[in-house]
């Protein structure tokens, strides 16, 4: 199975040009899948690299060179790390912020990317045993590292490194970073209160999504790969002490992405009994496949225009939603369509309860396929969406209203 960061070793520098077919390949789970996520991390890779030389040349001499100095101490493992945490995503977001000029935006975010550098290169050197100069300047009590799965914290007069917890082996659960711990007025999960998870909550919690992604390799390995080496970070929030009190606070779970934060997962109450490890999958996949699209959008262009004055209705869920989401829901939910018809087929190696589960949603799942107009028409904006756009959202359209005629036909 593809390992996290694998894709740095495959020695594929110049990967071919990518389409929204091959995108389509990746969710189909055709014999290229692997490859081609693999190209998308190349790209995603090097656009991230472009960018930090963009605001390196642009900052400060001093912090440029101490930054760039430090950056090249680190071996290609550590440099991915850099480049592949969501710190990172929200540094280059800050170049847009409309209320400042570009030069103050970078100047603004210049020491940032040089804590991110900095912070990774200390904690691979503790873990070698050495002490950087960079932690006797240091005033926090803890440093993390950019993917959150170290931590080093100042204890008894000495610095010593800690390990997150983590998911299928490779990707970090995280509570107590910075990231997670703050609030988010925008954001359905972390503008939610916070409560501190116990050992055994954080412990349940971890055990139930690793056997999620075990039923996931179980009945469609692809779907595993792709989860493991797009979702590097899954952000966790308790909100409340019971299901009754999330539920009267008006949200019991939820579950999303930010396309500034590539790469993190944020999920909401899914310590709770109640939410099931087989309902988990839905939402691993889900949100994995929103990072995934983000990533390619990442450095090829948005599949539609960002606005979100005008919203299509979704055929799912039948409320006003972006373009853009819009976009990434027909994917998504052509790829749970196709996980859960998997899962729940009398020849699938999960428990009967849990293909009872699956079974439940497949045609909700299905049901934004099945209306009669073509799904590429729905997009309200103020061009039309790309041809290439076009083909491949009717394409799946088509594939799952054949899927049920055939079906039809067969009970005839």
């Amino acid at each position: 199975m593809l390992g996290p960061f694998l894709f740095l070793f495959t020695k594929k520098a110049h990967p071919m040009l990518m389409s929204l077919m091959d995108i389509l390949d990746i969710v189909d789970c055709k014999s290229v899948a692997t490859s081609h996520m693999e190209d998308i991390q190349h790209r995603f890779l090097e656009r991230n690299r472009g960018l930090l030389q963009l605001v390196l040349a642009a900052a400060d001499e001093s912090l440029r060179q101490n930054t760039l100095s430090i950056y090249n101490e680190l071996d290609d493992l550590s440099r991915a790390r850099v480049l592949l945490s969501a710190e990172l995503g929200e540094i280059f977001a800050g170049l847009g912020e409309p209320n400042r000029t570009y030069a103050e935006n970078v100047a603004a975010s210049a020491p940032r990317l040089y804590a991110l550098v900095a912070g990774e290169h200390a904690i691979a050197q503790l873990e070698l045993g050495r002490h950087t100069p960079y932690l006797d300047g240091e005033s926090r009590p803890d440093i993390w590292s950019p993917l959150a799965d170290r931590v080093a914290k100042y204890i008894d007069g000495s610095w010593q490194v800690i390990r997150s917890m983590n998911v299928g082996g490779c990707i970090t659960l995280d509570f107590d970073s910075p990231l997670a711990t703050r609030t988010d007025p925008t954001s359905g999960v972390m503008s939610q209160p916070r409560l501190v998870m116990d050992h055994e909550e954080r412990s349940t919690l971890q055990c139930k999504l690793d056997a999620a992604l075990d039923m996931i390799d179980a009945i469609e390995p692809t779907y595993g790969v792709l989860i493991r080496n797009f979702t590097r970070r899954i952000i966790v929030r308790k909100s409340a002490e019971t299901l009754a009190r999330a539920a009267a606070n008006g949200r019991r779970f939820s579950s999303e992405h930010s396309s500034n934060q590539r790469g993190v997962i944020k999920l909401l109450n899914f310590h709770f009994p109640e939410k099931s490890a087989g309902a988990c999958t839905e939402s691993l996949l889900h949100e994995s496949l929103h990072v995934m699209l983000a990533s390619y959008e990442h450095f090829t262009s948005s599949f539609t225009s960002r606005q979100r004055a005008t919203r299509p209705v979704s055929p799912w869920s039948g409320n006003l939603i972006p373009n853009s989401s819009l976009s990434h829901a027909i994917f998504i939910y052509y790829a749970c369509h196709r996980l859960f018809n998997i899962g729940a087929s009398s020849d699938s190696p999960l428990f009967d309860v849990v293909k009872s589960e699956m079974r439940a949603k497949i045609q909700h799942f299905a049901a934004g396929f099945l209306i009669s107009q073509p799904l590429s028409k729905l997009f309200v904006d103020s061009s039309p969406i790309g041809a290439e756009l076009q083909e491949v959202l009717d394409l799946m359209q088509r594939r799952t209203r054949a899927f049920y005629l055939e079906r039809c036909q067969g009970v005839d």
